[in-house]
């Protein structure tokens, strides 16, 4: 009889045992899937730290020219171009900015004029025009943020100033 409660009690503690790990194992795993869909739903909503990253890359380019007018990060206007393209904003809003704002004199980009520039420390609207494209707004610039699935990642697809 005392073999048998014992025996008995074991089998009840190994069972219990199992579905306690097997209960751990459930939490974890919802909580890598919640995990998981929260940044699927929010991969699509641009964040403030975002807006301020890209948009002040855009003005980081005039904060890095010398006295003389000169942007001393990029050997030429293609390269510019390039690191604006695949970092920061559309292959054609690249090539935009680019023609529009500086020019190559003596092989050296020199800026021709310095446009409204995005302020990470202003205060700006943002404004949800569809799932994954945002307009931001300040003062007389109006930026428009797109997400793109192929990039897994946000980029300026417009500048407008108004």
């Amino acid at each position: 009889m005392k073999k048998g409660l014992f025996l008995l009690g074991a089998l009840l503690l190994t069972i219990l045992f199992f579905n306690l790990s097997n209960k751990d194992n459930d939490e974890k795993l919802n909580a890598e899937m919640g995990t998981r869909i929260q940044g699927e739903i929010k991969k699509d909503e641009l964040s403030q730290e975002k807006i301020n990253e890209l948009g002040g890359q855009l003005k980081k380019l005039f904060d890095d020219i010398d006295s003389d007018g000169k942007l001393r990060a990029y050997p030429s206007l293609k390269t510019l171009e390039n690191y604006l393209a695949s970092q920061v904003t559309s292959r054609e809003v690249a090539k935009s900015f680019v023609e529009e704002y500086f020019v190559l004199k003596n092989g050296r980009i020199i800026y021709q004029s310095k446009p409204e520039l995005f302020d990470y420390l202003e205060n700006r609207t943002v404004t949800k025009v569809e799932k994954g494209m945002y307009t931001v707004k300040q003062k007389k610039v109006l930026l428009t943020f797109k997400y793109i699935e192929e990039l897994n990642d946000w980029r300026i697809i417009g500048i407008t100033y108004i």
